[in-house]
């Protein structure tokens, strides 16, 4: 029973994960050639044709790259958030990432994080929430398998095999539950936003006549927090809070 989960598991796996990763067919060689002939521009249209066709984690990854290239640094965050948002295991996006804030006007404000929250998060993104549901979904069946050995057997050692085995897998059920939802909040129920202005001031209020808290510029990245007509409150890195017109950012 172990073996047939887990060769279905893999199964699931690699199917969600090719799925994510196809690019659009007949249209991503020419734009890979272009990009490889240093024809960036001309890569981005094709790029955000594929993306307006089937928006796909490639695509985006892509996108970022050739916007890179170009040195426009707001749009290449913009397009590695969004392919991070599809594929949020995926460590190339992570890096590229990583290394597009050291070119940045403002640098991100890290808060310092327990080992158990940074390997937890490590953890939380080694699947997306979709397949954290499906694990979570085997250890649920694994978990009547166990009841059914417990219920029929008769001997004393078996059934507190079982028993662990049941209790064993009700705590991966109960994991996969909490990584999965964890996932999801992080990445999908969490509403964040880049600025692409070059710069841009946050307001104590959605007015132009409030008093400003900070400056921010392009290829920042912030959470929102709440939307008021053509405003938006957001949260930097560093937790200030303010309010910056909708028109200088873009939501990822």
């Amino acid at each position: 029973m172990r073996i047939f989960t887990q060769n279905i598991l893999r199964i699931l796996y690699t199917s969600i994960t090719l799925m994510i990763a196809s690019p659009v067919f007949g249209q991503s060689s020419l734009a890979d050639s272009l990009y490889n002939h240093g024809q960036y521009a001309k890569a981005t249209v094709i790029y955000q044709a594929q993306i307006k066709q089937q928006p796909t984690f490639t695509a985006y990854y892509n996108l970022g790259n050739a916007y890179y290239r170009q040195h426009q640094y707001a749009n290449a965050m913009l397009a590695y958030q969004r392919a991070l948002k599809l594929n949020p295991s995926n460590n190339d996006a992570k890096f590229n990432i990583a290394f597009l804030q050291t070119k940045l006007t403002d640098a991100p404000n890290n808060i310092e994080e327990s080992i158990i929250e940074v390997w937890g998060a490590k953890l939380r993104d080694k699947l997306n929430s979709h397949q954290w549901g499906i694990l979570s979904l085997m250890f649920f069946l694994t978990i009547g398998v166990g009841c059914v050995i417990f219920r029929i057997s008769k001997k004393s050692k078996r059934r507190k095999l079982a028993f662990a085995f049941i209790a064993l897998s009700f705590a991966g059920f109960i994991l996969c539950i909490d990584l999965g939802v964890w996932q999801w909040r992080e990445y999908n129920n969490t509403e964040r936003a880049v600025i692409t202005a070059n710069e841009t001031n946050m307001h104590t209020s959605p007015d132009n006549m409030s008093k400003h808290t900070q400056t921010l510029h392009e290829g920042s990245v912030v959470t929102i927090i709440e939307h008021n007509n053509n405003w938006l409150q957001v949260e930097t890195s560093n937790k200030t809070r303010g309010w910056i017109l909708l028109s200088d950012l873009e939501i990822i």
